[in-house]
């Protein structure tokens, strides 16, 4: 008979003998189970006198040891039992990620593209336009461009109010949006009643005359005075600016160790003051400058939003004017030009349009000033100039008066 000491040791040395065979034998489990069987040897031969004379002690010991025995037993049935289950489980949440993943790719196909674009992004906003609200503001005129970039036709600006309670659902930045929808959109925007807006364009002679950038503020200052918003005294009405003072391009640089977004920020600081009494406008320009001639009273109420045709909505709406009113001048063009196929990439500098540049060479309606155009011509604008002041002089001249009657 053993004691409780000597049981536990030849317990954890049938264990260990056990779990050497399931895993393989190693050399530190052989030494750690030859030690094992040292200690309870040991512990066998110390304590046999004192098991004589323990057997009622040992009797309840084996008792208890059989009693975990049945427990042990019963726990291994019940996880024997449990574990298909438990098995089920796992795959059953497998199949359901799976599923999950499969309705995913599922949805990604069937929604159109514009509709996962607006629901991926918050898109424009009114939060700036109910701020000024708040302020005292009555109309909040967003303003937005198209067609800065491409080598021919026009820059067109557009100018927008949306009152408080119009919604119209779509609007964001004209890029985001693809050309079925800026046409529906276009459509809701201009036909919703209350709105306000106008756009003004600008041709490619008077870009070639000023260069892009004062082409886009002089068209963005002709949309805002078409609104009809402040008196005839401040409004120039899109008019083409005068030959006689000819603006040059600058160099986009900024102030040394300043980059050019940073210094054309600081060239336009802006003001936000209460509105006067004898205006309530307020003024949001997608980008980073402001035209210099705007009138008298958005003077202090007026602001560049750099990216702003996609967080404010107004700014949204005046960039889909502006995209819509522009893409269907080219269309227009495209009738008249057809060898260029401007009703596709809309002028902008693609290969097919620069393969047909060098095959037809350019037309009436393509920019002198940009590449590859200029080389191609062979522009400068001090030449422009003089020829368009020389025709002035000729169309001055022709005027004559009748002769005295005598």
């Amino acid at each position: 008979m053993l004691t409780a000491r000597a049981a536990h040791a030849f317990r954890q040395l049938k264990a260990m003998s056990k779990r050497c065979e399931q895993l393989g034998t190693t050399r530190r489990s052989q030494r750690f189970a030859a030690a094992t069987a040292t200690e309870s040897h040991g512990l066998v031969s110390s304590e046999e006198t004192a098991v004589k004379d323990a057997p009622t002690a040992l009797e309840k010991k084996k008792k208890a040891s059989g009693a975990r025995k049945r427990a042990a037993v019963t726990l291994l049935a019940d996880a024997t039992t449990a574990l298909p289950t438990a098995g089920g489980l796992v795959v059953a949440a497998v199949e359901t990620k799976e599923a999950e993943h499969a309705v995913a790719k599922l949805e990604m196909a069937v929604v159109p593209a514009a509709k996962r674009q607006t629901s991926a992004k918050n898109g424009a906003t009114r939060e700036r336009e109910q701020q000024l609200w708040a302020k005292g503001y009555t109309h909040v005129i967003g303003v937005d461009e198209a067609g800065r970039g491409p080598l021919a036709g026009p820059v067109v600006a557009a100018a927008c109010v949306l009152p408080p309670g119009v919604d119209i659902p779509g609007i964001n930045d004209s890029k985001q949006v693809d050309e079925a929808a800026r046409e529906r959109l276009y459509k809701a925007i201009t036909g919703t009643p209350g709105v306000m807006w106008a756009v003004c364009e600008v041709d490619n002679v008077v870009i070639d005359r000023l260069n892009i950038l004062q082409a886009t503020m002089h068209a963005m200052r002709g949309a805002v005075d078409k609104l009809g918003l402040y008196p005839a005294s401040e409004s120039q009405q899109c008019a083409a600016p005068p030959l006689a003072a000819p603006q040059t391009q600058r160099k986009a640089r900024g102030r040394k160790g300043k980059a050019p977004v940073q210094a054309a920020q600081e060239e336009t600081p802006v003001e936000v003051h209460p509105p006067p009494s004898k205006s309530c406008n307020y003024l949001l320009v997608d980008g980073n400058r402001l035209p210099k001639d705007l009138p008298l009273s958005l003077h202090g109420h007026a602001e560049a939003v750099v990216k702003g045709d996609a967080q404010v909505l107004c700014i949204a709406a005046a960039s889909i004017i502006a995209k819509v009113t522009r893409d269907r001048i080219m269309l227009a063009y495209h009738d008249m030009f057809p060898e260029f196929n401007f009703k596709q990439h809309k002028a902008y500098g693609v290969p097919e349009h620069l393969e047909a540049l060098r095959r037809h060479q350019p037309c009436i309606i393509h920019r002198r000033s940009f590449e590859p155009v200029k080389s191609m011509t062979g522009w400068t604008r001090a030449a422009q100039l003089a020829e368009e002041a020389a025709a002035s002089v000729a169309a001055t001249s022709t005027v004559t008066t009748p002769p005295e009657v005598t």
